[in-house]
């Protein structure tokens, strides 16, 4: 943790924009305010959260939560910001909600789509709806079952064309 608030600071971008947020249109910011205005940001961030982290500790908890901030700006005589930060922190709590939900939503589509297609690879392919031709239907498996021997079929490797079987027998004759 940092002793000195100068170790920390807020981007200067960050600030400048919620500044003009909060401005109506054609103010003109001159750049030592936004840098006044960055470090005031910056003191009462750590202002807050040392406060915040006074209540946890009152409490015997280590995890500072939405309640110790809310009670905290109550302290420091921000009681009016109570209602905006705790619609705030619900609209928070329901956008991270829909977020898990739509992951949850995904995923399981995708297990399904998964799951779908094994299903379809798996499954033998229907005739007549077949857009593939004969030779493409063929799948490395069945390719593998061609090769296979049963025990009465010899190996086509070993077979030999009727003129090699005649020569290999007159060679066993003499």
């Amino acid at each position: 943790m940092a002793e000195n608030p100068d170790d920390l600071s807020l981007p200067i971008s960050v600030v400048s924009r919620l500044i003009r947020e909060a401005l109506p249109e054609g103010i003109i910011i001159s750049k030592e305010c936004r840098v006044a205005m960055t470090k005031a940001c910056s003191v009462f961030i750590l202002y807050c959260a040392s406060n915040a982290n006074s209540l946890a500790q009152s409490s015997k908890r280590k995890t500072l939560g939405a309640k110790d901030i809310i009670e905290t700006v109550e302290e420091l005589e921000f009681g009016d910001m109570r209602d905006e930060l705790m619609r705030t922190l619900e609209a928070f709590k329901e956008s991270q909600k829909q977020k898990k939900d739509t992951a949850a939503r995904k995923k399981k589509e995708k297990t399904e789509a998964t799951s779908g297609k094994e299903n379809q690879e798996n499954s033998p392919p229907k005739e007549g709806k077949s857009k593939s031709t004969p030779e493409k239907q063929k799948t490395s498996s069945s390719v593998a079952k061609d090769k296979t021997l049963s025990p009465s079929k010899k190996s086509p490797t070993k077979t030999s064309s009727p003129e090699k079987q005649a020569d290999s027998a007159m060679d066993t004759d003499s």
